[in-house]
């Protein structure tokens, strides 16, 4: 059993004594207490790693006192037996009438703590001002010119977030440690990769001007300009016919062709899709859009040989691009080769740090999957090592 349950036991058998002594307790407040105590009996470096899965481990733990919290010890007889079982801890003796915790009961509880636990007090204290500075990063990165080249846009980013958290920070008045304010930054990446819309138009917006990109016909671009302000409303049906209008006018029309290609596969077409991108192909063998998307559509496809194919030409034209090791340990963890995919993952994650892209958040996410896989076959120590091998230092639950 580990120290927080052995610790949380304790606590309820001073509870389950003192009603006993006909202290009556209210369920609410026997599991705010159970909960505080848990949390603050938390050491400082676990605590740090996760503090919500900590909070969430202690109410659950608590949950027990509250339904001993509620047994009436005085009109209990010997025949009167149920057990209530929580994870691995049971306890018996339970009259059958003794009620439940319902979500409303958590969530009063969370409320108590809010009150009367200072250290729960404080993380929902940050955890409000963390969103507050997530919601002020992704104004700011749909400011964002996405023609920009890319490591300038995941630079501007990153100051969208620093310049935000430090307005939150000021304006509540509130003293951080350089690491608290740097895991603070590490948790809005992950709130902004997920749920930003504007972070993934500008990191994968790629508008880079060559050859052969846009048209010299003034009538193709007209129809290429009506596709794109029907592709912004998501209308992409629309946008197919316009963007189809293009290329028939000028068949070396790249970004045409691409763009007909997201359409496409916007709409799960997803052959239409991979005969659109392979004719951008041909116009230029190097265009990293179009390498991009044919391998994710045949991935959508469950063609992964194929998904494969165009991923590593993807890598082997582009070597410090991200995308082609993220999307190739996406392919293999669905394939169960857990070391490859860890393998890419770690390369995935390394080359997001060093563009200081946000989308590192999505590989630590990826990474943090695949030990869940690795901890099913009981393999936890080859992740741990090849994690080590490779000089990665996170922390996986």
């Amino acid at each position: 059993m580990n120290k927080t349950v052995v610790r949380v036991l304790v606590i309820i058998s001073f509870f389950f004594i003192s009603k006993m002594n006909g202290q009556v307790n209210n369920k609410i407040q026997v599991m705010s207490k159970i909960t505080c105590e848990c949390i603050n009996n938390t050491p400082q470096e676990d605590w740090d790693k996760n503090p919500s899965k900590k909070v969430k481990d202690c109410i659950n733990a608590a949950v027990l006192g509250g339904l001993i919290s509620m047994i009436n010890f005085d009109e209990k007889t010997e025949k009167d037996s149920l057990s209530i079982e929580i994870g691995s801890n049971k306890v018996t003796n339970v009259d059958e009438g003794v009620g439940e915790i319902t979500g409303d009961d958590i969530e009063q509880t969370k409320k108590d703590l809010e009150k009367n636990c200072d250290r729960y007090k404080n993380l929902v204290s940050n955890n409000q001002l963390q969103q507050k500075a997530s919601e002020l990063s992704c104004e700011c990165i749909t400011t964002i010119n996405v023609s920009l080249p890319l490591a300038e846009k995941n630079k501007m980013i990153q100051n969208c977030i620093s310049e935000s958290l430090s307005s939150e920070i000021k304006k509540e008045g509130i003293k951080f440690t350089v690491n608290k304010i740097d895991a603070l930054k590490d948790n809005i990446q992950k709130e902004l990769v997920e749920n930003c819309k504007a972070v993934k138009h500008v990191v994968f917006s790629d508008n880079e001007e060559k050859l052969h990109s846009f048209s010299n016909n003034k009538k193709a671009m007209s129809f290429y300009n009506k596709g794109i302000e029907a592709s912004k409303k998501e209308d992409y049906k629309s946008a197919i016919k316009y963007y189809k209008k293009a290329v028939s006018i000028d068949k070396e029309f790249i970004f045409a062709w691409d763009n007909l290609g997201v359409s496409y596969r916007k709409l799960n077409k997803f052959d239409e899709a991979i005969e659109a991108y392979k004719s951008s192909l041909k116009i230029d063998p190097y265009n990293r859009t179009a390498l991009m998307n044919l391998a994710v559509v045949y991935n959508y496809k469950k063609d992964f040989p194929n998904a494969i194919k165009y991923y590593e030409i993807l890598k082997s034209h582009f070597p410090e691009d991200p995308e082609s090791p993220y999307g190739l340990s996406l392919i293999y963890v669905q394939n169960g080769n857990l070391e490859k995919s860890l393998l890419n993952a770690i390369k995935a994650y390394e080359l997001y740090k060093k563009r200081n892209s946000p989308y590192q958040a999505d590989a630590e996410r990826l990474m943090a999957f695949i030990f869940s896989e690795y901890k099913k076959i009981d393999k936890e120590e080859d992740f741990k090592r090849i994690c080590k091998e490779n000089n990665i230092k996170l922390n996986f639950n």
